[in-house]
């Protein structure tokens, strides 16, 4: 399945108010998602080294987690790459297939966008959500998870 795009400089919402050492990249795949840890520190590049990474050059920014060695990374392992790819590429990466998502639900409650991943509930009952907050306009939304999850992507959002 084919690499749709990324939202980046996500933080998870547990971590509000926390002293930030990793933002989260979420890469979209039209079989799923990744959620990547990038670490602020190291200017995007993995959390953890990993076979495929490669030293920083002087001319990449730095200082902030901008994703882009994922988005190098997805456009490295091919045009037939899927989500489970980039999965086992990425260190700690968190694999949610689009199967099992129930819903995506993006929304503006305060200040800062909040992006929602409800997944199918589990055999305990219990329901998985994942929720990120940071600056994501209805428009990326709907460009990226729309084909990916159809109905299941909720916008509410002032028009932008």
């Amino acid at each position: 399945m084919a690499y749709l795009g990324q939202l980046d400089n996500l933080v998870h919402e547990a971590d509000r108010g926390k002293a930030i050492r990793n933002t989260q990249t979420i890469a979209v795949f039209g079989d799923g998602l990744v959620i990547c840890a990038v670490s602020v520190a190291t200017g995007g590049r993995p959390v953890a080294p990993w076979r495929w990474w490669r030293p920083a050059r002087a001319s990449r920014p730095g200082g902030r987690g901008d994703g882009n060695e994922v988005g190098r990374i997805a456009a490295e392992l091919g045009a037939g790459a899927d989500a489970a790819a980039l999965a086992q590429a990425w260190p700690r990466a968190e694999l949610i297939p689009a199967a099992v998502i129930e819903s995506v639900v993006l929304e503006r409650p305060r200040q800062v966008t909040r992006l929602t991943i409800t997944e199918e509930r589990l055999r305990s009952g219990e329901q998985a959500s994942s929720v990120f907050l940071g600056d994501i306009s209805g428009r990326t939304a709907r460009d990226l998870l729309g084909p990916v999850l159809g109905g299941r992507l909720q916008i509410d959002l002032p028009a932008d």
